[in-house]
């Protein structure tokens, strides 16, 4: 399997979350009985992780094909804020569900976080200090 399709099964699974409507009264799949418990705030906040997460898988499967690094991590925060107005707009068209700047904001600060990654392998890898 090529490294190409973690981040198309990533944005599918992004896709089925965002997928449940809200304000679900009487949830009828096992997703929507789930996300019920957890609070529309807490669920605004989950944007950061997961579009963290598919910033991580775009590097993923850009690493082999990109040679700069600079590169590489600016094309996956791209990408990744281009699937987040995506999923906005597909959130207008779900019942009970809105797409917002906010949602929009908290995708980018997730997808930003990966211009840290460099700093943390390098704390990792080097054992301490990121100043040479």
């Amino acid at each position: 399997m090529s490294r190409l399709t973690a981040p198309f099964i990533y944005m599918g699974l992004i896709f089925l979350l965002s997928s449940v409507p809200g304000n679900n009264i009487n949830p009828e799949t096992f997703l929507e009985r789930s996300l019920i418990w957890i609070s529309p705030g807490f669920q605004n906040l989950l944007h950061i992780p997961l579009f963290f997460g598919l910033a991580l898988t775009w590097i993923y499967a850009l690493e082999k094909h990109i040679k700069s690094n600079y590169l590489t991590l600016l094309t996956a925060f791209a990408l990744s804020m281009l699937y987040g107005i995506f999923d906005e707009f597909h959130q207008i068209q779900v019942p009970g569900r809105y797409g917002s700047i906010s949602d929009l904001l908290l995708d980018a600060l997730g997808a930003v976080l990966i211009f840290l990654t460099p700093l943390i392998k390098k704390i990792i890898y080097n054992k301490g200090s990121i100043i040479e």
